[in-house]
């Protein structure tokens, strides 16, 4: 789910940015008088802006735990990962996932 989410933020970063780089180019193309070289920056700045993005998605979606979240919640749709989770609670574990601790503050 997580790589879904990143890769659709990368396509859409790079989708949403191709009016500005138009723009982008004709002022780089003013400035270097090289046509292909002016694309070539302009298409690398938004690859790296589309990678950014994706990352940042990604980091953030672990740091608010979502993605131990998701996977709990896969695991409890499985009958193996019911049974699992089960074994674990007849066990008396206080902790049967990431996502099911209490936070302290610091």
């Amino acid at each position: 789910m997580i790589f879904v989410v990143a890769i659709s933020c990368f396509i859409g970063v790079f989708l949403l940015s191709s009016e500005v780089s138009i723009h982008l180019k004709n002022t780089i193309q003013t400035i270097v008088i090289n046509q292909n070289l002016s694309n070539f920056i302009v298409e690398l700045l938004r690859l790296f802006l589309s990678l950014i993005a994706a990352l940042s998605v990604t980091i953030i979606s672990i740091k608010i735990n979502f993605v131990n979240k998701q996977v709990f919640m896969e695991k409890m749709a499985s009958d193996n990962g019911k049974k699992v989770l089960a074994r674990k609670r007849e066990k008396e574990k206080k902790k049967i996932s990431v996502s099911s601790e209490t936070r302290h503050k610091k």
